[in-house]
This record gives C-alpha cells, structure tokens and sequence, in this order.
C-alpha cells in the first residue's frame, strides 16, 4: 500500500517522514509533492491508497486536491492538516467526505492514529473492489517478502516456489543487488532516503529493468532483485546507477555505492547475496561506484599500530585538534591509495581505543562512563561501514576525550560543577558513585579533589547544604517537620532531628520558634 504526503514546506515533510513509523503502518512507498500540481501528477501515475496534504498550499489547496480526487472518483482515503482553525476549512472538508482533519503542530503519536485508522479504511475500500481471490492482489508485497525472508535465511533454502503463491520456473534467472545510499553528513534523513527508493523504481522502469522486488535490509541497504532478460540487462542496471548517483549528488549531497550478482536462481540467492555481502561490507573506500562480485578482489592489509601510539601521545599533550587533522590525513591517503579494508579499519578502531581508553584511565577518567551516550553508540554502530563512518567515528572519541581531558586539568572547575550539582539535586541520594557517572571520574579522585579544595568531604558538603536549606524552610514557611526533611533529603525524621540538632544545637522545633 502506498500514501502520497503534500506539503510546499520541506521541513514539515522531513518532520513528518522522520516522526512515522511507516513500515510498521504496512506502507510500502511513501511519495512527496510540494504543490498540488505535482500530486495530481502522481495520484494519475502510482496506486496510491492514503494521501496526507496540508490545505494551505501555492498554485493549489489540498481542499481543491481533494475536490480533484473525487471528481476523477478515485478511492483514496484523505487526511487535511492545517495551521489555521478555520471553520470553513472543516466544513469543505466534511462536504468532500475527507477521512480526518487536524491541526498544526502535528502530534506525531496522534498522526500515527489517524494513519492506522486510513489503512484500515483504504483496505476496505479495496476488499470491496477486488476479491481476495484475485491471484495478482498483494503479489508484489509476497514477492518483497519471499525474497527477504530467503536471502536473510529465514526460510529453507531448498525452495521452488516463494511459499505466498508466487512461483518461478527453475530457469528463471535474476539480478541480485545491495544499493548502499551515503552521504558526507552522518546520516541521510528518512525522508530523503524514501524519495531516493521512488527515483529508483522509476527509474529501473524508464530502463526496462523488471523489478522483482525492492526492500530495505536490517543495515539500511537496499535489496533490488531484477529479473534477468536480455544480454543488456547489466549494461541497463549500470546505466539505473548512474542516473540514480546523479540524482542522489544533485539532491541529497550524496553518493550510491552498488554490489551486485548475476544470473542468480531462486535456489542459489542465499550464496549470492552472501558474497555481494561480502564485497558491500569489506569495500570501505568505495564512493559512489558499482562492482560485480565477480570481479572483487579481496585484499589482506598489513595493520601498524605506529600512527596511533604517536596519535595517543599527541592527544595527551592537549593537540586534540591536530589528531583528528592527522587521522582524516591517514585514512584519505591509505583509500587513494587503494590500502584499506573493513578489516583494517576494525584494527584501527580497536588499537586508537585502547590507547584513549589506557588515557583516560591515567588521568582517572572512566571511559565507559563518557563513552555512553546515543550519540557514541550510533556512530559506532556504523563505523565500520566506509571510511567517512570511520573518520566521524574516531574523531567525536578523540574529541571527547581531549576536551574531557582538558576540562579536568582545571581540578577547580570541576568542584565548582559538583557543588553546582549538590545544589540542584540535595535532596535526592546524592552519593560518590552517582557523582563519580555524572562527572565520569573514579569515585576516589573525585573525593581526594573535592576535600582538597574545598575542606570537606563531599557527604559533608552535602550535609551543610542540606541543613541551611531545613533553616530556610523551618524559619520562612509553615512547612511540617516531617515533609521539611523529606524535602531536604532525609526519609528518616529522628535521624534529621538528630543531625539538625548536632549541627545547630536546637532541635527543628526549637530552631523555628527561636527565628520566628
């Protein structure tokens, strides 16, 4: 099933392609327009089922699109989203018999439920018009599935049929290919990589390529099976990616790397999508090429650990900047050069954090503790895919790390950020283990450098705070005994009454009456 989303303003459509879960609403295509020229367009040319437009648009409302659509008496459930409460915007949008009609900003958990709702109205619609019975109803959703199911192994291998009534004859021949889309950012957004996967499918089309099915795989590739005709089907498949790496340069500020195999049975794609794995995922240099699994050559890359020691020494003296300069310079050189693979790469990765790792924990730093955030994560869960995710990687480490290192080279500037901290949050359970996460210091350091600027130890500290805080609320509100230790910090009334009377020489009672 395919929805169509029109909006003139990109940043809405960004927005709303990155806050749906498209796949999980069985959305098979999601396809863009910025005006309602440009939708008209499309609703003639694709099977489009949902379409989610704003009303207020140039050159055409989306109340005049829907007017359009019903006048052309196309089954397409519609949903209106608007800036402007307008009743005479709901109103036209009752008389058009449109499905639902909300207000900016656009609550993305709510969006979710008006598009649930639409699917389930848009199968309806179309269970009313076509029996199930219909052998082509769903085939190309079968086929997408068959072939991810069979290629990810989740099937038997020793198949004849694609199990969901689609069938191939034995000497049924196909085009298997991974298309990996990249760009110099860190991350092509969603909605961008939705309207690459449209470009392509028409693309192929406009090339006479026979699409079997297109998905995305668990890494975010893209899948193509192309059914196999003529001696030109290569020629025309290389000739797809050309266009597509033009459109995705111009458009997308990216590039299209493209793996493929070819003259693939059904009962032998498993093999061949494992060795075009092997070419995508050992190919780290490649930018924006297209190679055969034939013609990959694997190579062995002999790995020296001498650049990252000078890299660690260098980031211990401060030259935080300098290393990140070097390691692009590195890594730039050995892929021109034709001298990287993913198993350097890994190599490289794993020796620079030792050393960072070694560092931090001289300066007594916890780099498990630093290194924890969604940010690391993501960025290292991608690092081994090109040089760029490699370089982006390494170099947000080295700048954590130098930075941090810097930062605590200033031992008072950390005391100032942990009084801050007791200060904000004195009546939790503020201990050395919760500040040692906070600040990714060893626990015993974090204490040595406390005292020895301030005096005291950190629970002492935490102490003082908290009584001046019970003398504030004890001398200036009507604030119960009780709840006055429960706000400062103690659950335990007799052990506060204790420490307050230690501290002060009255007990809290005694204490209120005497500063009233």
């Amino acid at each position: 099933m395919n929805i169509l989303l029109v909006d003139d303003d990109l940043d809405v459509i960004e927005g709303i392609m990155d806050g749906v879960d498209w796949e999980g609403l069985g959305f098979r295509q999601v396809y863009l327009a910025q005006s309602a020229k440009r939708a008209r367009e499309i609703l003639q040319e694709q099977d489009v089922s949902v379409l989610l437009t704003d009303i207020e648009m140039p050159g055409g409302s989306g109340l005049e699109l829907l007017e359009w659509v019903r006048d052309n008496q196309l089954d397409v459930v519609t949903l209106f989203y608007t800036s402007f409460a307008s009743f005479n915007y709901a109103q036209k949008a009752l008389e058009l018999h449109s499905f639902a009609y909300f207000l900016k900003p656009i609550a993305y958990p709510e969006l979710q439920g008006h598009l649930f709702r639409a699917r389930d109205e848009a199968l309806r619609l179309r269970s009313l018009k076509r029996p199930e019975s219909d052998p082509k109803a769903g085939l190309r959703d079968r086929k997408e599935r068959f072939w991810k199911k069979l290629l990810l192994n989740e099937i038997p291998k020793s198949v004849e049929h694609a199990g969901d009534s689609v069938s191939y004859e034995p000497q049924a021949r196909f085009m298997l290919c991974v298309c990996i889309l990249d760009d110099s950012s860190e991350q092509i957004s969603s909605w961008k990589k939705y309207a690459a996967l449209n470009v392509l499918e028409e693309m192929a089309e406009d090339l006479s390529l026979a699409v079997e099915a297109l998905f995305t795989l668990p890494g975010g590739e893209v899948c193509i099976i192309i059914r196999e005709g003529d001696e030109g089907s290569e020629t025309r498949l290389l000739k797809l990616h050309q266009e597509l790496s033009s459109f995705v340069k111009k458009y997308l500020s990216g590039w299209v790397n493209l793996y493929y195999a070819l003259g693939t049975g059904v009962q032998d794609a498993p093999q061949a999508y494992a060795q075009v794995r092997v070419c995508a995922d050992d190919d780290v240099s490649r930018k924006g090429g297209a190679c055969a699994a034939r013609d990959y050559q694997q190579n062995s890359f002999p790995y020296d650990g001498e650049k990252v020691r000078e890299w660690g020494s260098a980031l211990s003296s401060g030259q935080t900047a300098q290393v990140q300069k070097d390691i692009c310079a590195y890594l730039d050189q050995l892929s021109a050069q034709g001298k990287l693979n993913m198993p350097f790469i890994k190599y490289m990765r794993i020796d620079l954090m030792q050393t960072i790792h070694t560092l931090l924990k001289q300066k007594q730093i916890s780099a498990h503790d630093l290194f924890s955030d969604e940010r690391f994560d993501s960025l290292r869960a991608s690092s081994l895919q090109s040089v760029e995710h490699m370089k982006r990687y390494l170099c947000y480490v080295v700048e954590t790390a130098g930075e941090y290192m810097e930062y605590i080279r200033e031992s008072g500037s950390v005391v100032s950020e942990m009084k801050d901290y007791i200060g904000e949050h004195y009546s939790e359970d503020v201990t050395r283990a919760v500040l040692s996460k906070v600040f990714y210091l060893n626990p015993d350091y974090l204490s040595r450098v406390f005292k020895k600027k301030t005096g005291v130890s950190i629970g002492g500290y935490l102490q003082e705070v908290r009584m001046c805080q019970a003398k504030e609320l004890l001398a200036h509100t009507d604030t119960p005994v009780n709840e006055v230790a429960m706000q400062v910090g103690y659950d335990n009334i007799s052990y506060f009454s204790h420490v307050f009377k230690e501290k002060t020489g009255l007990t809290p009672i005694e204490y209120r009456r005497k500063n009233r």
